[in-house]
């Protein structure tokens, strides 16, 4: 039997829920499919966490002087976890290196190069390709090396940049890793980067749960509204992201900017992601409310079917498994038409692509989207059956295994 590892940093966000569901397909076409993490921070969930008790100390230790080494959107590795004697890189043929930023070093990675097994990069942001931003804010300094950095502060912040650059370029020419996009727009940026140029490109999109992420019945839509005590004659309005009203790449800004317009009193608004409920309880007419951090599925599941429009307004992203999971419980989507958006929305069709940073347009489109969400969810929710059920997506992943092997 095939064996692959797939290495992530935790068991939480986006970029982890994306790898533990690529590790499910492979394991559907067959293969020995494992996960190793840097720490767990829950015992349910996928995955292997490598620090624990005196180890997991040092490596909170190295963390925080990475940390240290860090600002603002820069984010370096110089030290790490060393992770060629555990069992499930030892057994694997292939090692998938997936969002591994305050897990493995530049040094780490030439370790694993040194093994000789093939090594793939899938990259769920930019982080790979610069010299420490997960998005660059539209900055293009990866194509020059990220010298002169303008989100560093002074000369020294500027030095790390790129010297963060040059070491990770440095680790992957050990590696020689394939990268893998899930959107043809990252693909692109991939191959304008000095560290990322050189090395063959495969886009395959993230697959999502379609069994579970459903439309579900008027009885659960209700059990949900009930729940969170939405009115039921109120337009539900849903948005959900890791840090969701704090991560300034996410867009809440634009989202409260857009939902003050609101001239109606029939609209709430459903935030999911943050880890306790927040103060704002209105914008505007709109009325708020908190699920936090949904770990149930199902419940995320029957949340986005009972919400009549999902806005995931970033001001970047790559193929966003917020989106996915909407769509294919038929609601659709607002969102600007930037990054790997409209690789999954169509526009009036399935949602709504708004001008970057428009937020007039915006918030036209989530008033499109929750007054026509019947007419758009049946083909919301077709696309995604036929382009990102696990099926799909672990055939495309098994053959690139094959070529590999």
């Amino acid at each position: 039997m095939i064996r692959v590892v797939h290495v992530g940093t935790t068991d939480e966000g986006g970029a982890y829920g994306a790898m533990v569901r690529i590790s499910g397909c492979l394991e559907n076409e067959g293969v020995g499919s494992s996960v190793l993490l840097r720490n767990k921070r829950d015992e349910k969930s996928v995955g292997r966490g490598v620090c624990t008790g005196y180890r997991r100390l040092v490596s909170m230790i190295r963390n925080y002087l990475n940390l240290q080494l860090s600002f603002g959107r820069i984010q370096t590795d110089y030290l790490g976890e060393s992770i060629v004697s555990e069992k499930e890189i030892k057994e694997a043929d292939i090692i998938f290196l997936h969002w591994t930023n305050s897990f493995l070093s530049y040094r780490s990675v030439r370790e694993l190069a040194r093994l000789g097994k093939p090594v793939v990069c899938v990259m769920h942001d930019m982080w790979f390709m610069t010299g420490g931003c997960h998005y660059d804010n539209y900055c293009s300094g990866y194509e020059k090396g990220c010298i002169d950095c303008p989100y560093a502060g002074n000369r020294y912040r500027k030095y790390l940049a790129e010297d963060s650059f040059l070491k990770k370029k440095e680790a992957l020419v050990y590696a020689e890793p394939v990268i893998v996009t899930p959107s043809k727009w990252l693909a692109g940026l991939a191959d304008s980067s000095g560290i990322t140029a050189p090395y063959r490109k495969y886009v395959i999109n993230n697959p999502v749960d379609t069994e579970t992420f459903r439309p579900y019945p008027d009885s659960i839509k209700k059990s949900v509204r009930e729940k969170y005590k939405i009115p039921a004659e109120d337009k539900l309005i849903m948005f959900s992201a890791f840090n969701a009203t704090h991560n300034m790449n996410k867009g809440f800004g634009y989202l409260k900017e857009a939902l003050e317009k609101i001239e109606e009193d029939n609209f709430s608004l459903l935030i999911c992601g943050d880890k306790e409920e927040g103060n704002i309880k209105s914008i505007g007419r709109v009325k708020v409310r908190y699920a936090g951090f949904v770990k149930d599925r199902t419940l995320l599941a029957g949340i986005y079917s009972a919400a009549d429009a999902v806005v995931a307004p970033s001001k970047q992203e790559n193929y966003s498994g917020v989106v996915l999971e909407a769509l294919s419980c038929g609601t659709p989507v607002a969102a600007f038409d930037i990054g790997g958006m409209p690789e999954i929305i169509e526009h009036m069709e399935t949602g709504y692509l708004a001008g970057r940073g428009d937020v007039p347009d915006l918030l036209k489109g989530i008033l499109y989207c929750a007054a026509n969400k019947g007419t758009m969810s049946e083909k919301a929710r077709k696309t995604r059956v036929e382009k990102n059920t696990a099926e799909v997506i672990g055939r495309k992943y098994k053959e690139l295994i094959d070529s590999l092997l």
